[in-house]
């Protein structure tokens, strides 16, 4: 048996909720992960779901934004824009 599966039984619930804090801050894609799979287990009330959803999103445009920034590095952005529709990205 995996020893990290009788630790978090040890913990306080405190301590578990700033570690995954932590984590989920610094990994968007985790974070998303722990406002989704909750749901699938306990019963949210309105409050709860619609907030879920929300920092779903956040999460996931966090997940996006590294790629998004700079496009014109995956072949994307102003200059591959121009390249395809001339008179594009220059100015008008």
């Amino acid at each position: 048996m995996d020893p990290l599966h009788d630790l978090p039984a040890a913990a306080k619930p405190e301590t578990l909720t700033r570690l995954i804090a932590r984590l989920a801050d610094l990994r968007p894609e985790l974070r998303r992960e722990c406002f989704d799979d909750p749901k699938k287990h306990v019963t949210l009330t309105t409050e709860q779901k619609i907030l879920s959803e929300g920092e779903i999103v956040m999460a996931l445009w966090g997940e996006l934004y590294p790629d998004l920034e700079d496009p014109d590095s995956y072949g994307g952005g102003e200059e591959e824009f121009a390249k395809v529709i001339p008179g594009c990205g220059k100015p008008v």
